[in-house]
C-alpha cells in the first residue's frame, strides 16, 4: 500500500511539473502575469492627482525582456501617455514624491518627455521615447508617467527574453 501511495505521488508531482512547463512555454509564466496585474493595480490604486488639464492619450503596459537576449530579468512597467498645456517643469512638482509600492519595494513614479528621460535606452523605455517622439506637434507638453521595476526570470518566459 505504501508503495502504491509513493508512486502516485512521484506520477502526480511529475504530471504536475510537466504542465506548469508546458503552460509556461505556450503562455509565459503565471509568476509574472501577477506581478504585472499587482503593479498594475497598485499604479491605478494610487489615484494620481494629474495636471487639471491633462488629457489621457493612452494606457500603456509592459511586460517583457530589456533587449539584451538571455538579460535574465522580466521589465514590468506601468503607464500613462499624457497630454498638457503646463511646462515640464510644473509636470515634475505635480508627480514629485509619489510612489508604487510593488513587492516590498517602493517604486517611484517617474516622467518621461520626448526629449529627456530618467530611464536608458534598454525596452520599454527606448519604445515609449520613439512613441512619444512620433507624435504630431500641437503646442502641447505630451509625456509619459508610469512606474516599472525588474524582476528575476524564475520559470522561463518566452516574452521576458526579447
Amino acid at each position: 500500500m505504501y508503495l502504491k501511495c509513493l508512486i502516485f505521488s512521484v506520477v502526480s508531482f511529475v504530471l504536475l511539473f510537466f504542465s506548469l512547463a508546458v503552460y509556461s512555454f505556450l503562455y509565459g509564466s503565471p509568476i509574472h502575469d501577477w506581478g504585472i496585474n499587482t503593479l498594475e493595480n497598485r499604479f491605478y490604486g494610487l489615484n494620481i492627482n494629474h495636471p487639471v488639464d491633462s488629457i489621457l492619450l493612452e494606457k500603456i503596459k509592459y511586460l517583457g525582456g530589456n533587449s539584451t537576449h538571455g538579460g535574465g530579468v522580466c521589465v514590468y512597467a506601468i503607464g500613462e501617455l499624457r497630454e498638457t498645456m503646463q511646462s515640464e517643469q510644473k509636470i515634475r512638482q505635480q508627480y514629485e514624491n509619489l510612489n508604487v509600492r510593488f513587492w516590498g519595494e517602493d517604486l517611484q513614479v517617474k516622467l518621461m518627455f520626448v526629449d529627456w528621460s530618467e530611464e536608458s535606452y534598454e525596452d520599454p523605455y527606448g519604445g515609449w521615447e520613439g512613441m512619444l517622439a512620433n507624435l504630431t506637434d500641437t503646442g502641447t507638453t505630451k509625456y509619459i508617467v508610469y512606474a516599472g521595476s525588474e524582476w528575476p526570470i524564475i520559470i522561463y518566459d518566452y516574452r521576458c527574453d526579447d
